[in-house]
């Protein structure tokens, strides 16, 4: 029997016990990732005594609660260790319908893409292979990048120093992101520190001869996947394409171990267009929308 339960009846231990055993986990799931994105403002539908959840972000307007994607979020959806049940969303997305008027609302890759919904994509590399047969599938743009920043001298990077990337990536592409206010912000650098502190995730720097940062990126680690969270380059770093190399270490790293690295994709062509470069392979999902 699937269950409609208020935040505040959440159970966060069943719950994040549900996201870890999922065949389907995501990082974005987890109680404390949700409370944080939506400011505790979500519930869910739940099955079974947490053997399938499916969490509802929401906007409130006056008494009239509408379900939304929240920031900083790309894929939802239905969670399950039972393969059987990740395979059928349309109970939920029913129910979903059903108590909202107003939804938008990410699925995962995982759960089946039906008819009447939406699509939006991903990006994903898997790095469990050599790493000769990952740089095997790279573009001749991103060899010849990997190629000519090779000759300069460089440092790379990793710590859970959160402190500063934020504030890095709003100064370099914050005119590039509409709509996020200060708030989101704020928002975004206690996410980063409460990922390292459930230690899911790390910064990656790429730096110059003179210690100058040329291109930073935040990654989430876990379950099996390395998310491309959050990512700049300054104007030096984009002219000496810094962040091809950024991303290539990270492959180095991770290669022959259980990972996906996950670009999170995009449907604008330039972008999406730089992570095929890597060999990246587009993964759709569906998006429950009205």
């Amino acid at each position: 029997m699937i269950k409609f339960i208020t935040h505040k009846n959440i159970d966060k231990q069943k719950w994040n016990a549900c996201i870890d055993n999922s065949i389907n986990a995501l990082p974005y799931a987890y109680s404390w990732y949700l409370d944080i994105v939506t400011n505790n403002k979500w519930d869910a539908f739940i099955a079974d005594d947490y053997s399938a959840v499916f969490p509802l972000p929401y906007h409130r307007k006056y008494i009239i609660k509408s379900c939304y994607q929240p920031l900083f979020t790309q894929q939802l959806g239905l969670f399950s260790a039972n393969h059987e049940m990740v395979n059928q969303p349309l109970p939920f997305i029913q129910l979903l319908k059903e108590k909202y008027f107003k939804y938008y609302l990410h699925l995962n890759a995982s759960n089946p893409y039906h008819a009447g919904l939406s699509q939006r994509i991903t990006q994903q590399v898997p790095l469990n292979k050599t790493y000769e047969s990952v740089y095997e599938n790279y573009s001749s743009v991103v060899k010849n990048n990997l190629h000519r920043f090779s000759k300069i001298n460089f440092e790379i990077h990793y710590s859970t120093d959160t402190s500063a990337i934020v504030d890095f990536t709003r100064k370099n592409i914050g005119d590039k992101v509409k709509g996020l206010k200060n708030a989101d912000y704020e928002r975004l650098k206690n996410l980063l520190q409460t990922i390292v502190r459930n230690n899911k995730g790390f910064v990656v720097q790429i730096t110059d001869k003179d210690h100058q940062i040329l291109a930073a990126a935040f990654i989430i680690k876990s379950n099996n996947k390395l998310i491309y969270l959050l990512a700049a380059s300054t104007k030096a770093g984009r002219k000496l394409n810094a962040m091809t190399t950024l991303i290539d270490d990270i492959f180095k790293k991770y290669i022959g171990a259980d990972f996906i690295f996950d670009f999170e994709g995009s449907m604008i062509p330039g972008i999406w267009n730089f992570y095929k470069n890597f060999g990246a392979e587009t993964i759709e999902f569906g998006v429950v929308k009205k």
